[in-house]
């Protein structure tokens, strides 16, 4: 897997900050350019060239006629015009010749323009089929799109964000970045590091990495988990699991969700435990505050103030997203409830996700198929 690590850089055009590192910006996109319309570039840049000889004539015939033509007249009265016609005539080919030109780059820049375009938009397709089912769990289809219709020609020339440092990197597997700290978790040789835009590791390999939020990320060492800054530093009690959400983070729903003692409990984002509950295993928090849990070998749902909202019944669950949750009969089949605790879908499929916010889930009908449907309720 080769991961390409930028860091993004904002310009406030107000305070009049200047684009760091313009040139790797630049070199960044006549890459493209060059790559796929190499020849054409240059017939372009030969037509403004030529383009701008032709134009220049205009203005250095202007000397022509008052020394050639004018003061002459003028001293000898002569109504000679012929002279003067064949000279006009010259010029008029040149400035035709330089509309020409003009005409011909313009038209093939929009090729180029539209066709490095593409090239961005192709580039980009390719890298989406890599990423993890868990990205289009969280993301709404019309935010993905908007990505390829409205942000793809903007993102590298953007005013407000340009891309400050690009390198490339061969890991086995990466998190997600955090700018607050400046850190993505990456996999070497089947240890994870913390790697910066610099190129750089924070000290210390892991088992396992979350993201860093707040300044603070979840690792697993041994049979230990704990929370460390961004300066590598143990800041937290150990723990016998952490769990991490859609994102790496160990802070969810303003909570964070830990196993201690062979139970899991809630905690504050200052480990503050929650309340007295506790558990044989527990989901993620996403963003409605209902989290699935298991206890007895049957799943319920808690609250983040550890307050049980559905006692242990169903032979597995996922946590609320979008005021809907995934429910599992004895069979391995998959429903849905609503915040009612409603059943709203029946058991008719294999496997379920999360809920996007467009009312959008992917689960699975068929064994070894996955498809994203959208559920309308009225």
């Amino acid at each position: 897997m080769r991961m390409e690590v930028n860091k993004m850089a904002r310009m406030n055009m107000k305070n009049g900050k200047k684009v760091e590192n313009p040139g790797a910006l630049l070199k960044r996109l006549m890459g493209y350019i060059m790559k796929h319309y190499g020849a054409a570039f240059i017939i372009v840049l030969l037509c403004i060239l030529i383009s701008v000889v032709c134009n220049v004539q205009g203005t250095m015939f202007m000397q022509t006629l008052i020394d050639n033509y004018i003061v002459p007249m003028l001293k000898d009265g002569n109504h000679d015009f012929s002279g003067l016609a064949h000279a006009i005539t010259r010029v008029a080919g040149f400035y035709a010749i330089g509309v020409v030109l003009t005409l011909l780059y313009s038209q093939i820049m929009v090729n180029i323009t539209q066709g490095t375009l593409r090239s961005l938009r192709d580039d980009l397709f390719t890298h989406m089929q890599d990423l993890p089912i868990k990205y289009f769990d969280t993301h709404a289809h019309g935010d993905i799109m908007s990505v390829y219709t409205n942000d793809i020609d903007t993102r590298l020339l953007d005013k407000k964000e340009v891309t400050r440092a690009r390198f490339e990197i061969t890991v086995q597997d990466a998190g997600y970045y955090s700018e607050t700290s400046g850190y993505v978790p990456v996999k070497v040789d089947d240890k994870w590091k913390y790697l910066n835009t610099d190129g750089k590791y924070l000290p210390g390999e892991y088992d396992q990495a979350g993201s860093f939020y707040n300044h603070k990320a979840a690792v697993l060492q041994g049979e230990k988990w704990f929370l460390i800054d961004d300066t590598g530093k143990t800041v937290s009690d150990s723990y016998e699991d952490i769990k991490l959400d859609l994102y790496g983070s160990y802070a969810q729903g303003g909570v964070i969700l830990a196993k201690k003692g062979g139970s899991y409990h809630i905690y504050d984002l200052e480990e503050n435990q929650i309340g007295d509950f506790s558990c044989d295993d527990i989901d993620i928090c996403i963003d409605d505050g209902l989290i699935a849990f298991k206890q007895g070998g049957k799943w319920g749902y808690v609250d983040t103030e550890g307050n049980v909202a559905v006692k242990p019944q169903y032979a597995g669950a996922k946590s609320f997203s979008d005021h809907l949750a995934a429910i599992c009969d004895e069979n391995g089949h998959w429903g849905f409830i609503n915040s009612k605790y409603e059943q709203v879908i029946g058991f008719d499929y294999l496997d379920a996700y999360y809920f996007n916010s467009d009312e959008t889930c992917m689960v699975s009908a068929a064994e070894g198929t996955y498809q994203m449907m959208r559920f309308v309720f009225e």
